[in-house]
């Protein structure tokens, strides 16, 4: 159920009364005047429930539906019954039909059927596991003395076994073989040529509470995908930090149940089309701080969640537009 229902019912019933009493009094003019003022008055009650959700595109339905509900009455009320009733099938129609896209947007994957991940490291979530893709390309490890806490990995080549890399899916129909990794020109490569793909490259060595991270990535393909940080990763919990290349941005808490939106929102700060972004993501005590090309986008509390330690790593994924090219330049990991 919608949950501004009540809301639209006294938004319809009031409409209806006053365009009523218009039409009654003064024909058509009488009814187009009122309206006219129901235009200025949803106008105002709108914009107090897109305030009330702090900016979250979520309060935009509800304001959406607001306006249509004002409008259903209006029409009800001057004896436009036909338009009423088709503006009724319409509102009903957006706001159910349209859910399973909604949720494909929020990323919610089914597919959680078996976690295998590269280098016989093994992710095991509470109920089922997740599928695993391995990289297409295999290159020499570079030589290292052991693994860091705080460095940064810049993948000139593959940095080999303290790496984990495995791919989600979401929904039946992606296919899992359709990402590939590489390693050009100082970069990693990710290619993906198959919708609703989301592949992950976790740094596992240590387990981190408080920790910064930054990275560097150049869009090479399509318009059209999602780049993600990830802090606190552990079996199947972790938080998410995820943009657009469109520039809308969510921070997910992912558990069993899958992901979970903490907020979102949306940015200018993002550099579009084919072109290079920083993304910044700061995980300290219970509060999760985003940005974008050194512009700080939210900090965000989290008294439900509260995971408290993991791996940390990155996302890159496709979305409904492929195909899909990204070049990780860098990864920072540091203290806060």
């Amino acid at each position: 159920m919608h949950f501004g229902l009540e809301t639209d019912i006294r938004s319809f019933g009031l409409t209806t009364l006053l365009s009523r009493r218009g039409y009654r009094l003064g024909g058509a003019d009488g009814a187009t005047q009122v309206a006219s003022y129901v235009v200025s008055g949803i106008g105002f009650l709108g914009a107090g429930v897109i305030m009330r959700e702090e900016g979250n595109v979520r309060g935009l339905n509800t304001a959406a539906t607001l306006w249509c509900s004002a409008a259903v009455g209006a029409c009800a009320g001057a004896d436009l019954i036909p338009e009423a009733v088709l503006a009724t099938l319409f509102v009903v129609c957006a706001n159910t039909l349209l859910r399973p896209v909604v949720d494909r947007i929020n990323r919610k994957p089914i597919d959680t059927a078996s976690v295998e991940v590269t280098n016989t490291v093994e992710l095991q979530a509470p109920t089922k596991a997740l599928d695993v893709v391995k990289p297409t390309q295999t290159l020499e490890p570079a030589a290292t003395e052991g693994p860091q806490e705080f460095y940064t990995e810049e993948f000139d080549v593959d940095p080999g076994p303290n790496w984990a890399f495995y791919v989600i899916r979401g929904n039946n129909s992606s296919d899992k073989s359709k990402v590939a990794t590489s390693f050009e020109n100082g970069k990693m490569i990710f290619d993906i040529d198959d919708k609703e793909l989301y592949a992950y490259y976790m740094y596992e060595p240590f387990s981190y509470t408080d920790v910064s991270l930054d990275m560097q990535a150049e869009n090479q393909g399509k318009n059209t995908n999602n780049v993600s940080l990830v802090c606190r990763q552990n079996s199947n919990d972790w938080y998410e930090f995820s943009i657009t290349s469109g520039g809308l941005w969510v921070l997910y808490a992912h558990n069993s149940d899958g992901y979970n939106w903490m907020a979102n929102g949306g940015t200018t700060a993002l550099h579009m089309g084919k072109d290079v972004n920083e993304f910044g993501m700061i995980c300290k005590g219970n509060s999760i701080t985003m940005s974008v090309n050194g512009k700080e986008l939210k900090t965000i509390k989290d008294n439900t969640y509260k995971f408290d330690e993991g791996t940390v790593g990155f996302n890159i994924s496709s979305l409904d537009v492929i195909p899909v090219t990204v070049a990780v330049e860098y990864m920072d990991i540091s203290q806060p």
